[in-house]
């Protein structure tokens, strides 16, 4: 089990045998505080949080947080722009050898 923790929130990654571990580090902290379980997580930090643990997926998305940023700041005149995507999918990927190197040339920061 991983424990993340932000302020006064906590996140548990967990596999299925990690279950039970997360159980009794909850218990425990129960016995000194108050702890709400919130259910699965889909919302944190300003990040939607998407998964889908059958098919290994785990997407997040910042665009509530870059829209509210974009209202706050008035920032309205800008152009059309296919980015940032709703969903990306196997289909999107470049598959012929040219796409391929035109994929690499577009800078990705890290």
């Amino acid at each position: 089990m991983i424990v993340g923790t932000h302020v006064d929130d906590l996140f548990c990654l967990f596999n299925p045998s990690g279950k039970l571990i997360r159980n009794k580090v909850l218990a425990a902290l129960r016995e000194k505080m108050e702890v709400d379980q919130k259910g699965t997580l889909q919302f944190a930090l300003d990040m939607r949080v998407q998964r889908d643990p059958r098919a290994g997926v785990l997407k997040l998305s910042q665009r509530q947080y870059i829209d509210g940023l974009m209202d706050e700041y008035k920032i309205t005149g800008i152009r059309s722009s296919p980015a940032p995507l709703d969903d990306l999918t196997e289909e999107d990927l470049p598959k012929s050898e040219s796409e391929k190197r035109e994929a690499e040339k577009i800078p990705v920061g890290l």
